[in-house]
């Protein structure tokens, strides 16, 4: 079973592959900030659907708005959420 995960980490590279949680299981990073758009985290969403693979999406610090470097605002930390509940992905956190 492969799961889309939203998940709060540190890490210094934009995008990072692993092969967590388990040993043949791809996983894409993705570090969240200011500017990445919920379209373009549901284009990362629908990519890892197609292929079956994990996608990790990581937080630094999510505020009620005006979101700055590596801020991301609640709204559209909600945006997609409700993605992903209204196309069945499974979300873990």
């Amino acid at each position: 079973e492969n799961y889309i995960l939203l998940n709060r980490r540190a890490q210094s590279e934009t995008t990072i592959f692993n092969i967590l949680p388990e040993v043949g299981t791809l996983q894409y990073a993705r570090i969240m900030a200011v500017g990445i758009t919920p379209a373009t985290v549901q284009g990362w969403i629908d990519t890892a659907k197609t292929n079956k693979v994990w996608l990790q999406l990581l937080f630094h610090g999510i505020i009620a708005s005006g979101a700055t470097g590596a801020e991301y605002d609640t709204d559209d930390l909600q945006t997609i959420v409700d993605y992903c509940n209204s196309n069945d992905v499974p979300v873990l956190t």
